[in-house]
């Protein structure tokens, strides 16, 4: 591990990954160096654009159900998938 290196963990279980970052970054190697600084910092993010993404599409579907011949649902329908969706997190 060299300095500034970053190490990413994707999952959903959140002590897996804090082990499996510890883990790649060979942390047992560095415990007991008085020159080693050590620092920790998980970044979690959430999924709440795909959530809304998820939402937003099944809305769709559920109205283009009701109105097949719906010409403007049926683009959006398929373009919901391709649209940048953010959130903000307080």
């Amino acid at each position: 591990m060299e300095r500034n290196d970053v190490i990413v963990a994707y999952g959903m279980d959140a002590a897996a990954m804090a082990r499996e970052v510890l883990r790649a970054a060979r942390i047992e190697e560095l415990i007991g160096r008085r020159d080693a600084r050590i620092a920790f910092k998980p970044n979690l993010v959430t999924a709440a654009a795909a959530e809304l993404r998820d939402r937003i599409a099944a809305a769709l579907h559920a109205r283009l159900a009701q109105q097949p011949n719906n010409r403007h649902l049926r683009r959006n329908a398929t373009l919901v998938y391709q649209a940048q969706i953010c959130t903000i997190d307080a």
